[in-house]
């Protein structure tokens, strides 16, 4: 888009009160760090706003260092990275103020659990990748459980700007609360008690968690999803998922009915200008 657009789009925005924005930054189109620098568009010190650069895996030097100097942080979700040939993730990279999430419901897992699970398992390959091809063996691992299991909840709250409201239990805080139980599964429960935080990254599934709170309020509970309330009536997961499957059949029956080599070549033309 010409700048004058993505100005107007983006003090639009702000205007409008929005106090986080995110953009994606990665094996596709021109460098989003590097447009913000030259339209002058990341937040100064005393600015309301936050913004988030999401992947980043095929960024430069440059791209690093302007991040590092307007401190703007960078959400990464291994999974989904993977499932798109994006490269190998940026979760522990030096310098760089990182969180971690779950991306793209329909190829990964939304488990954050399972996001950590998958971000320390690549990060571990990568580096025994690296010394395999020095003809070395790895003697230990730069990153543990405990870390990533924050780039989850404290740090990820942090780079949106609201770790002093969720991301770590405290007095005065959202009750945004997870709680795991440990006899619904062999291995998570035999290793709960010696070292629970690596026991929830590495083994934990859904059926382990016995509760959920969000906000204080009850989602979760007894190991089964809570009802909501919708327009008076009580809406449980039978209907959610019947309501997703029609859903489901809609697109299908739009996207029938589009010009796919349109979309293409719309897709070509961000991803390499000039080649579509």
């Amino acid at each position: 888009m010409p700048q004058q657009e993505v100005e107007k789009l983006f003090h639009r925005a702000l205007k409008a009160g929005v106090k986080l924005i995110t953009s994606h930054s990665g094996n596709f189109g021109p460098s989003v760090p590097k447009a913000l620098e030259k339209y002058s568009l990341f937040p100064s010190p005393g600015d309301e706003y936050t913004i988030v650069i999401s992947h980043g895996n095929y960024m430069d030097e440059e791209d690093f260092n302007i991040l590092k100097k307007h401190r703007v942080p960078l959400a990464c979700t291994p999974a989904t990275e993977a499932q798109g040939s994006m490269g190998w993730h940026l979760l522990f990279e030096p310098g760089l103020i990182t969180a971690l999430g779950a991306d793209c419901h329909c190829l990964t897992s939304s488990s954050l659990m399972q996001a950590a699970r998958t971000a320390l398992l690549f990060s571990r390959l990568q580096k025994t990748l690296e010394y395999k091809g020095k003809g070395q063996k790895v003697d230990k691992f730069d990153q543990t459980s405990h870390d990533v299991f924050n780039k989850a909840t404290i740090e990820a709250a942090s780079a949106v700007g609201m770790e002093n409201e969720i991301g770590s239990i405290a007095v005065g805080k959202r009750a945004d609360i997870a709680i795991f139980s440990w006899d619904q599964s062999l291995a998570f429960g035999a290793s709960a008690s010696e070292e629970p935080v690596a026991a929830i990254v590495t083994y934990s599934e859904a059926r382990d968690i016995e509760a959920v709170l969000v906000n204080g309020c009850f989602r979760k509970r007894d190991g089964k999803m809570v009802r909501v309330t919708k327009d008076g009536k009580d809406i449980g997961l039978d209907q959610v998922l019947k309501e997703l499957d029609q859903s489901q059949k809609d697109i299908r029956l739009r996207r029938e009915s589009c010009n796919t080599s349109i979309l293409k070549g719309l897709v070509c033309s961000i991803v390499q200008p000039g080649q579509a």
